[in-house]
């Protein structure tokens, strides 16, 4: 049963370990009603179950001496109330006596006017409804006066009421509508399904807590663990949410300066690491000191990894953990970490700052958390010029989302800081761009260039057969696993030699590029004087005067010397023909003298 109370204008109730105690009324009937009449309530009676709290006892009512609670004395009676004016008793001054003047002959008419006006006593004026007194209502004009006064003053009264009801009733509505909020928000796409479902695993508790600070006012006291979780997740999925939420109820949730400083873990928990950032200061307040600034590149990127549950002796890992302490079994298993490093551009050093155990994260979320980052790292004194993370296209649309323009026409690659709003500048990773580009061309077959051409893995797959086949590799590097690519996916090295420069820009056929196997060796390749040596390399040409008789080649260890009855055709590349011709002395002769091969 909860107790209240019972003296007027007092809501105390029992908290169990709270600083006010309360006490029952005495079992003696003079002490009860002398209690009784302190109160000042009409027809109150108290009961056995009646109680008056500590405010309204003096200190000198209580027994200090005796332990095992807090006592009252026997003789104790209440006697702090804060009653309204018109119940307070007014201690009406008493008139001084009149003052007898003795008459002097000597005196004139006007010393005498002046003694009886300092006698006369000065005159009261009512101005509210405690001013009056009990024989001013034998009047019926000052009767009537204080009427009129007692109805302003319940007219106020009803006002201050019908406000704080109001009041109370719209603070009721807002955490009895905080679901509703969230709903309302999700309904604008401030959050994802997924965001919705973490915040609603810690509804009950916010919402208490927020109702009690919005109440409150402001407080100096420590946020709650619960409200201190809602309020790192909600932020964490879209500050614009948190925004929302935070001017429905009037500012009770914290700033967001304050949910920064809470981001910062310590000892390797998901969030950003405190320590990074330690030690980012220091090599800022080195730099600065020998007039330099540190120019940085935050590289975003994920890692897969394995769906795993294990208990560490204090909590369990391995759920979705977004660094604001939010810990329930209900959350999905973590099957991606979101990754954040800053690579130094102006020193050689490079440090993570924060990792996240994610399952999934739309564009918005992922742009706050950068943004966030960003904010993060400006404190430090670092400055952060470029962005740079994989292609795909929720990065893309996260980099629209932060202000950039990733789009074939009216291309804007950057985007304002959310501080200092210079721009910071978009990269897409180069390694993972050549790989997207390989995949598309051998999982969809062809890709058409801004002019229409068609450029067709076919035609990789026909010289590497013709290759393979005939025995002759040429300077494409291409063998059967840059075909069979699927295996070896994430191997950068292969993508690259797919699309290297010497695999479509080399050979040459009537000013256009052409597949050399197709140009030159197939129309050739059934004439009976045709002979092909593999794994053998050109080094020379031999001349005889300005004619071309022959080529010098090595094979297996040994060099060989092929004399031509007609002519030397070279097709070696745009690179390695003018070696090839310099090695046979044929190019500047400056040149060719400091390489000593030039032919005297």
């Amino acid at each position: 049963m909860v107790k209240f109370c019972c003296a007027f204008g007092c809501n105390e109730k029992f908290i169990k370990g709270g600083p006010i105690t309360f006490h029952c009324f005495p079992k003696d009937e003079t002490r009860r009603k002398l209690w009784e009449s302190k109160l000042k309530r009409e027809n109150f009676k108290a009961t056995n179950y009646s109680t008056i709290c500590s405010r309204h006892f003096s200190e000198g009512c209580f027994e200090r001496e005796k332990l095992g609670g807090t006592w009252l004395k026997k003789d104790a009676v209440p006697t702090i109330f804060d009653f309204p004016s018109h119940l307070k008793r007014k201690d009406n001054e008493r008139k001084a006596p009149k003052e007898r003047i003795i008459l002097k002959r000597q005196n004139s008419f006007e010393e005498q006017s002046n003694s009886d006006m300092k006698s006369l006593p000065k005159k009261k004026r009512c101005c509210y409804l405690g001013d009056f007194e009990e024989s001013d209502m034998h009047s019926p004009t000052k009767a009537v006066k204080v009427l009129q006064k007692a109805k302003e003053e319940k007219t106020k009264k009803n006002r201050k009421l019908k406000a704080l009801q109001q009041q109370n009733g719209k603070l009721k509505k807002r955490v009895a509508s905080l679901e509703q909020i969230l709903k309302e928000i999700k309904k604008k796409s401030f959050i994802t399904d997924a965001a919705s479902d973490v915040l609603e695993l810690s509804l009950t508790g916010p919402a208490e807590q927020l109702l009690k600070r919005t109440q409150v006012g402001t407080s100096k006291e420590k946020y709650p663990a619960e409200l201190r979780a809602f309020a790192l997740t909600l932020q964490f999925y879209s500050n614009k949410a948190y925004e929302y939420v935070r001017r429905t109820f009037s500012t009770s949730l914290p700033h967001p300066a304050t949910l920064r400083r809470w981001c910062k873990t310590v000892e390797g928990n998901p969030g950003f690491t405190h320590e990074a950032f330690i030690t980012l200061k220091q090599k800022s307040t080195e730099a600065m000191s020998a007039g330099k600034k540190i120019i940085c590149c935050l590289i975003v990127d994920e890692i897969s990894i394995r769906k795993h549950i294990e208990w560490d002796g204090d909590k369990f890992s391995g759920y979705v953990d977004l660094g604001t302490q939010l810990d329930n079994d209900c959350l999905p298993p973590a099957k991606q970490a979101l990754t954040f490093m800053l690579n130094a551009l102006n020193a050689n050093w490079k440090i993570p700052v924060a990792y996240f155990l994610i399952d999934s994260l739309n564009a918005l979320e992922r742009s706050n958390l950068i943004s966030e980052c960003l904010r993060l790292v400006f404190d430090t004194g670092v400055e952060v010029t470029a962005l740079t993370f994989d292609g795909t296209s929720v990065n893309i649309s996260t980099a629209n989302n932060l202000g950039a323009k990733i789009q074939e026409k009216d291309m804007k690659p950057y985007f304002p800081h959310p501080i200092t709003s210079e721009k910071v500048f978009v990269i897409l990773d180069v390694c993972h761009m050549l790989k997207l580009v390989r995949n598309t061309l051998a999982s969809k077959g062809s890709i058409v260039n801004q002019n229409g051409d068609i450029i067709k893995w076919d035609y990789i797959k026909e010289l590497e057969k013709f290759q393979k086949d005939k025995g002759l590799y040429a300077a494409p590097k291409l063998k059967s696993r840059h075909i069979e690519w699927y295996q070896e996916k994430m191997k950068v090295k292969l993508a690259a030699q797919v699309l290297s420069f010497s695999d479509f820009q080399g050979p040459m056929a009537r000013g256009q590029r052409c597949n050399a196997a197709k140009e030159y060796l197939v129309q050739v390749e059934n004439r009976t004087n045709l002979d092909i040596l593999p794994n053998a390399h050109v080094t020379k040409v031999i001349m005889e005067g300005c004619q071309a008789i022959g080529v010098q080649f090595d094979h297996k260890g040994s060099t060989y010397k092929i004399k031509a009855r007609r002519e030397v055709i070279l097709s070696a590349g745009c690179t390695n023909t003018p070696q090839l011709l310099m090695l046979s002395g044929i190019g500047p002769k400056e040149h060719l003298q400091e390489l000593k091969v030039c032919r005297t």
